[in-house]
């Protein structure tokens, strides 16, 4: 258990990013289109208002020409319902593809799913899933797409994300560090610079970021006036931050 009265070395590899505007203006520049974002940390560590953050950004260097599409995998599912949880999450996703296949006069389609570490599993439905949204970029050539995915720690998710250039941490421990580095997502030596910077400003909101070529911890911190901001995009589209 870490101590503050702890020495521990500072990390020696990346550094902090305290400008989430500026960061966004680089990691933007070398966004390839379809965008598959694999947002990776635990329950209530900010991965739904993050993506919000990200949305808004998007929205503002697209002219507000930027449609948002949100599916929760759990919001109104019940077990007792004759479905499985992959099976609506498929019916959803098959929803918002139509639309955008019909509506594609927005410059992009921001998908966001939120909790799909749920989702995923062995069955034939969860592989159609994957299947659906690497298959993405065959869907319309007149808007560009992000599909933004949101899980908690998942052994299950992890292999069909390998290959995901878009990477985002919320959320940093001893305990996945090893696992996270075994698998291939994440430099070994990123997660401990992460996990260091995250004790040394546990009052602020730090992220890790591996963004196709870019690699970076950033401070997302949010102040009050683009706290509103969010909070006001998150009730428009009946979101539960």
């Amino acid at each position: 258990m870490y101590s503050r009265d702890q020495v521990y070395e500072p990390p020696t590899y990346l550094s902090l990013t305290s400008s989430f505007s500026e960061f966004f203006k680089r990691i933007y520049s070398f966004t390839k289109y379809p965008a598959i974002v694999y947002c990776l940390g635990f329950m209530n560590s900010g991965k739904t208002t993050l993506s919000l953050l990200f949305y808004y950004y998007f929205n503002q260097l697209y002219w507000k020409r930027v449609k948002l599409h949100y599916i929760n995998a759990l919001e109104n599912y019940s077990d007792s319902e004759e479905k499985t949880l992959a099976e609506v999450a498929n019916e959803r996703l098959d929803s918002v593809l139509e639309e955008i296949r019909s509506h594609s006069r927005e410059s992009l389609h921001f998908i966001v799913l939120d909790d799909f570490g749920f989702v995923i599993d062995k069955s034939a439905q969860a592989r159609e899933f994957l299947y659906k949204i690497f298959r993405i970029r065959h869907i319309t050539q007149k808007s560009k797409i992000i599909v933004w995915i949101n899980a908690h720690y998942s052994k299950s998710l992890i292999p069909f994300f390998r290959s995901t250039p878009y990477r985002i941490l919320t959320s940093i421990t001893v305990q996945e560090i090893k696992q996270l580095s075994s698998d291939y997502l994440f430099p070994i030596s990123d997660l401990w610079d992460y996990y260091y910077y995250m004790l040394e400003h546990s009052n602020r909101y730090i992220i890790y970021v591996n963004w196709w070529t870019i690699s970076e911890i950033v401070d997302v911190t949010l102040d009050k006036k683009m706290k509103r901001r969010i909070m006001r995009l998150a009730r428009r589209h009946n979101i539960e931050l």
